[in-house]
């Protein structure tokens, strides 16, 4: 199970702190409902784990973005899971992390 959480930016950009002791298989989920994260971006920290083996912040910088990480194990940490929709609404990349990964637009 797991939860996806709309993310309002409109009024500033915020910083989400994925969870502190997360069980494998945990998923979460963000979206940028309102269509602002390209002028007022989410921030996303793993909080002491790693994404895709990377302990730094994500920004999230793509006006529609959606994002979901999936916790694997102590070891691997968090993963970003492969984002719904179609090759034509791929609108942007992100490169904050060692990888560059696709973010789908809606």
């Amino acid at each position: 199970a797991g939860n996806i959480y709309p993310c309002n930016t409109t009024s500033a950009a915020f910083t989400v702190t994925l969870p502190a002791s997360p069980t494998a298989g945990q998923l979460i989920g963000l979206f940028d409902y309102a269509g602002t994260f390209a002028t007022n971006n989410l921030i996303v920290l793993p909080n002491g784990a790693t994404v895709e083996n990377d302990a730094t912040s994500l920004i999230l910088d793509l006006n529609g973005a959606y994002v979901s990480f999936v916790y694997t194990s102590a070891t691997t940490n968090w993963k970003l899971m492969q984002t719904p929709g179609t090759a034509s609404s791929v609108s942007s990349t992100t490169t904050n992390l060692d990888q560059t990964f696709l973010l789908m637009g809606v």
